[in-house]
């Protein structure tokens, strides 16, 4: 990555949003072919995939082209060894770097890329942090997956906090470092929130901006957070497999996508309630493509331009984000992301539901693999959830050909059946 492709993309980056539809639409193009013929030359799955569509990548001419190339779900590029999937020129596997997350999906998946798309994931992110009031010599606090153990950056001023830690490290921590932002899923930032206010320091420290993420949220939700930390919330839509996708601006009308970074479809699947499914071709991955991508979210777009002056397209809000917050028997509520940071350390675990019966029995349905071993895959499944939900819990796994689903429902890797409000976005 030299010197010339960082500043020419970090212009690019900040100022993309202000090109007219007309220009936009042109550098889409432009992207999209380079990206569908990269992939077409150098990742044998998707070779296979344009195959079987009839589809010459010479052919695509137009951004409507789009449509012709078959949709990709993300149970199908699981069932791919990453040989298959990875453009082998760009680097080899070994000099990548790699993000693993089952995240609402519940199969552990993981995601390569090399250094310079690496940093145009962080750019994209940066930008969006910039539009909701962040600006350099901040401080930023993470409260993130322990992925590893992120490395604070003190000369950036980011900090990080593992969902994992109690609430008290967490708020202690909070209050060290009394964060400008501060950054997490939406369970996890809730949970901050209460603890905060159960305190005798709730009026001690208030950040500029709290960004949540990762899961829908609600305006109960919202105005708890807006409560407790006496500023603005704002919520930012991403995926592992792609990073930073939409956000909120400062007008809250509904969230930017970052047109420049994406080619994003809104597919009808519900006329009544205006529900449209999201499949986003990525315009800059080219070590790991994802093209025609099905994002399993729904979103209800918005046809006017946002009055902050961005040229970026409006979603009103994203549904099927909805993952169940776990109910303990002594009234603590477990972010499910805890649940699924815990079983991704699992080697060989394949696609699976945890499912809450009541406060002290949980079963844990699993897809069979040729690769597992049931006996220590049940041995470090009771250990792994014990290790968040408490030892005297009662785990029964099962292993299944397939974890079924009714028509048209949203799977949920994390299902609660304990009594707990549940509320949506839209």
């Amino acid at each position: 990555m030299g010197i010339i492709d960082v500043i020419n993309f970090s212009w690019k980056s900040f100022t993309s949003s202000s090109l007219s539809e007309s220009a936009l639409q042109q550098y889409q193009l432009k992207l999209f072919k380079k990206s569908v013929s990269f992939a077409s030359a150098h990742s044998l799955f998707y070779q296979n995939e344009f195959n079987q569509a009839g589809l010459k990548e010479h052919e695509v001419k137009t951004l409507s082209d789009v449509s012709r190339l078959p949709i990709i779900k993300k149970n199908k590029l699981i069932k791919q060894r990453p040989e298959e999937i990875l453009t082998t020129p760009l680097a080899p596997r070994s000099k990548l770097r790699s993000e693993q997350s089952s995240g609402t999906s519940g199969t552990p998946f993981s995601v390569y890329f090399n250094q310079l798309e690496y940093f145009k994931r962080s750019i994209t992110f940066l930008r969006a942090l910039f539009m909701i009031g962040y600006r350099p010599g901040d401080k930023l606090l993470l409260l993130t997956q322990p992925h590893g153990k992120p490395t604070e950056k003190p000369w950036l001023k980011w900090y990080y906090a593992s969902i994992t830690e109690s609430q008290k490290i967490v708020a202690d921590y909070y209050f060290q470092v009394k964060p400008d932002i501060l950054y997490g899923c939406t369970t996890s930032i809730k949970l901050l929130a209460e603890t905060i206010q159960a305190s005798s320091r709730q009026s001690s420290w208030h950040p500029k901006a709290v960004v949540t993420t990762a899961e829908t949220l609600d305006a109960h939700t919202r105005k708890i957070i807006e409560d407790v930390f006496h500023t603005e919330v704002f919520d930012f839509y991403g995926m592992s497999e792609v990073g930073l996708v939409a956000w909120e601006c400062k007008d809250h009308r509904g969230y930017h996508i970052a047109e420049d970074m994406f080619l994003p479809e809104l597919i009808p699947v519900d006329t009544q309630d205006q529900n449209h499914s999201l499949i986003i071709t990525s315009l800059h991955q080219r070590v790991m493509p994802f093209i025609r991508f099905d994002t399993g979210d729904y979103c209800i777009p918005v046809k006017e331009k946002c009055a902050c002056g961005s040229s970026f397209n409006l979603i009103k809000c994203f549904n099927g984000r909805v993952i169940d917050s776990l109910l303990l028997a002594n009234g603590q509520l477990v972010s499910p992301y805890k649940v699924t940071c815990a079983l991704e350390t699992i080697s060989g675990l394949s696609r699976y539901q945890v499912i809450q019966q009541d406060f002290s029995n949980y079963k844990v349905l699993v897809e069979r693999s040729t690769k597992q071993n049931s006996d220590v895959l049940t041995r470090r499944i009771s250990e792994q959830l014990k290790s968040v939900l408490g030892k005297d819990i009662e785990i029964d796994v099962n292993f299944v050909e397939q974890i079924e689903l009714n028509p048209g429902q949203k799977f949920r890797p994390v299902l609660s059946l304990v009594s707990t409000k549940k509320t949506h976005a839209c």
